[in-house]
């Protein structure tokens, strides 16, 4: 079994906004006029700004999130972002995809779709990377069978959904409301082949290994919908060696276990430490791993002051 972890920030990174580029108001038409691309993005800045408060959704008490697009550039390219998050805590963000005809008529982002096959920041895609730096993913014609252990916005579910049309793909979540949002606003899409499971993951696995399944890729995505913690992802319950225990019997002795690991901010001036300490060292003692290796994208690695390293030995 191998076993990976990523280590995020509770603060979202932030780029700059295309502010090389100048100004050029669009020309003034009909309705239906086309725009260029660059002519396209500064009606969205003339008509929304930089960012576009669309609706503020509640996933449980306390617990919610404004649904925001907002610009960025991410290469030579500006897109549109769009993120659930509070205050300085980003719940979940993906790209949208620009409208085929770029015109006055289009430029409401609120109803444009989500871009799952291109979008290459953030946890969602170190996820993702880190699954083909371990050789689990062969090609486009993958069968391999997929668990995720929490929702939140469904983009690597749905990217993987969009990338390997023979991959079986299971995704468990408590939180009906946080179905209900990925479905509305992050373009959450069901088939025979990519199911989520309103139910509490750790049950779920118990069962599962109850009836001895298997999986070879389980991504463990809980996290706490609050910042009144220490540790927000994994959720507490997923610490438990029972648990651990569950989840290791579904791997065999060649699945690959992914965990979003988010420490809450705190004095510490040793967040790798505190990690590894709270949330790594059940799974290394349970499972009896000796060395574990923990990846972030480039910006996370330098706010937090440790190196970005790769894979994990079997």
């Amino acid at each position: 079994m191998f076993f990976a972890a990523l280590l995020l920030s509770s603060v979202p990174e932030k780029t700059s906004l295309d502010s090389e580029s100048e100004m050029i108001p669009p020309t003034p038409g009909p309705e239906m006029e086309e725009y260029n691309e660059k002519e396209f993005v500064n009606l969205l800045r003339s008509t929304y700004g930089e960012s576009r408060f669309i609706v503020e959704f509640c996933l449980a008490h306390n617990a919610c999130f404004n649904i925001v697009d907002e610009l960025r550039t991410i290469g030579s390219r500006t897109v549109v972002v769009r993120a659930a998050e509070k205050y300085n805590f980003v719940l979940t963000r993906t790209a949208l995809k620009f409208p085929k005809k770029l015109t006055r008529s289009t430029v409401d982002t609120s109803k444009w779709e989500i871009e799952f096959t291109n979008f290459n920041e953030g946890v969602t895609y170190v996820m993702i990377e880190e699954l083909v730096s371990c050789g689990v993913l062969h090609g486009k014609n993958s069968q391999a069978k997929v668990l995720s252990l929490g929702l939140g916005g469904g983009f690597i579910n749905g990217y993987m959904h969009a990338e390997f049309p023979q991959m079986k793909i299971s995704v468990v979540e408590i939180n009906e409301r946080s179905i209900e949002m990925a479905k509305k606003w992050f373009g959450l899409k069901t088939d025979e082949r990519h199911e989520v499971i309103l139910m509490d993951g750790a049950k779920y696995v118990e069962e599962c290994a109850q009836k001895g399944e298997d999986f070879d890729i389980i991504f463990l995505d809980a996290c706490f919908l609050n910042k009144d913690v220490d540790l927000i992802c994994p959720t507490a319950v997923f610490l438990q060696a029972d648990v651990i225990e569950n989840i290791a019997k579904l791997l065999g002795n060649r699945g690959i276990l992914v965990i979003n690991v988010l420490p809450n901010r705190d004095d510490s001036n040793d967040p790798l430490k505190k990690v590894s300490e709270e949330a790594l060292k059940p799974f290394l003692t349970v499972l009896g791993i000796q060395q574990i290796t923990i990846k972030c994208d480039e910006q996370l690695s330098r706010k937090l002051g440790f190196a970005t390293a790769v894979t994990i030995p079997p």
